[in-house]
């Protein structure tokens, strides 16, 4: 089976319905992360921000799901362009079946948060979904402008 990439952009900014379902189960995935510094709820902090945005990528299949997921992220300009090494506030969270994330799987995420340094946060989550699927969420605030940028948003690839 040849794995299956879906990925949205969920916009945050104030005039963007920040109360429908989809924006409700993202703020319910952050409501437990806090930052360290001051103590504030993430997410809070987070639609607080300029230009806040999720990145929801989900993929399906045996093997090598977070690189495909991060290969997936590289097709948005803000990945592009580099914008989101500037990303004032930037956390991915992993979601998948408990124990079918493997370890391999985590070295190609601990490469790419090389690039990040110490600015790089990440969250793993085991949830009740099926067993070849994983789940990339993708905090990004702060940015420079509302432009993610990816001309096939939303296909299946």
């Amino acid at each position: 089976m040849e794995n299956e990439i879906t990925s949205k952009v969920i916009s945050l900014a104030p005039m963007s319905g920040l109360q429908s379902k989809e924006v409700e189960s993202i703020k319910y995935l952050f409501n437990d992360i806090r930052e360290d510094d001051d103590d504030c709820l993430f997410f809070d902090k987070l639609i607080h921000s300029v230009h806040p945005f999720i990145i929801d990528v989900t993929v399906r299949g045996k093997r090598d799901r977070i690189k495909m997921a991060l290969q997936e992220l590289g097709k948005y300009d803000i990945f592009k362009t580099g914008e989101v090494f500037k990303a004032k506030e930037v956390f991915f969270y992993i979601l998948s079946n408990k124990d079918t994330l493997i370890m391999y799987e985590l070295e190609a995420l601990t490469e790419f948060a090389d690039c990040f340094s110490e600015r790089f946060n990440w969250w793993y989550k085991p949830v009740d979904m099926p067993n070849d699927e994983i789940r990339l969420v993708v905090a990004l605030g702060g940015l420079e402008s509302g432009n993610i940028g990816k001309s096939n948003i939303g296909a299946k690839n």
